[in-house]
């Protein structure tokens, strides 16, 4: 693995920021997750929710959600602290951090996919009612498992090959761990690739908020557009955690 050596100066600058991004993430964490938590278990358990399946495809979206965050927290931002360092180093002695990746992107690549079948089922309501009512089951199981399989290749066609935590130097002695990619064969085609994932799911879920928009027109429904709305935040969300996930690789 690589080691790195940077001056007091940066070294002291870089760990006031990583504390901070620690704790700021910890809290937003905690101020978000713990309720998320509960209402998705409310859903799974709850009549007549549990027996709705667009209902359990967002609970286990946003189950997702949770594993990402847990994720990012550990594999990425607690990698600077020394106090770890017999983590990382057993990561990287037993081949575990490319392991680590493949499950990021994993990871990552179902978050926004879930987001899109959720997307995809919440308008087969307004428009297929009939459809969904009939199908449910097999939907859900459908947008699961497609959801899944195409994460998983994504994930083995975009990930670092040589991904390790390399030796960081932070002064007295001391050393920490920082992701890092290794040397790619072809590190815009990865980088192309993963981009034109996120950017078709962040496409195709604005072209479904455009439906509904049209769709509201056409039967003339009132609400102000919520649905629309939440539509286009959960794409534009998704495509900005793309951007800091990659960043952060």
């Amino acid at each position: 693995f690589k080691v790195t050596h940077h001056s007091q100066e940066y070294l002291a600058v870089l760990k006031t920021f990583d504390i901070i991004n620690v704790v700021a993430i910890i809290f937003i964490g905690l101020a978000t997750f713990p309720l998320a938590l509960f209402v998705y278990y409310k859903i799974l358990t709850t009549p007549p929710f549990k027996s709705n399946y667009t209902f359990r495809l967002i609970a286990i979206a946003g189950v997702v959600d949770f594993l990402v965050y847990l994720s990012d927290l550990i594999f990425l931002q607690c990698s600077t602290y020394p106090s770890l360092n017999w983590f990382f180093d057993f990561l990287n002695e037993t081949g575990l951090s490319r392991f680590v990746a493949i499950s990021g992107f994993t990871l990552f690549f179902l978050q926004i996919l879930l987001s899109l079948a959720v997307a995809i089922n919440r308008l087969l309501f307004l428009v297929k009612r009939q459809l969904l009512q009939m199908h449910g089951r097999l939907i859900f199981f459908a947008s699961i498992g497609v959801s899944a399989v195409l994460s998983v290749i994504c994930s083995v066609i975009t990930h670092p090959r040589n991904f390790n935590y390399a030796r960081t130097y932070v002064g007295a002695g001391e050393y920490a761990h920082s992701p890092d990619s290794g040397e790619l064969p072809s590190n815009l085609g990865y980088t192309l690739l993963s981009l034109f994932v996120s950017s078709a799911v962040f496409l195709v879920t604005i072209s479904l908020a455009r439906s509904i928009f049209a769709y509201r027109r056409q039967i003339s429904l009132g609400g102000g557009g919520s649905v629309e709305k939440g539509l286009i935040v959960v794409a534009i969300s998704n495509f900005v955690n793309y951007i800091l996930f990659v960043g952060a690789m």
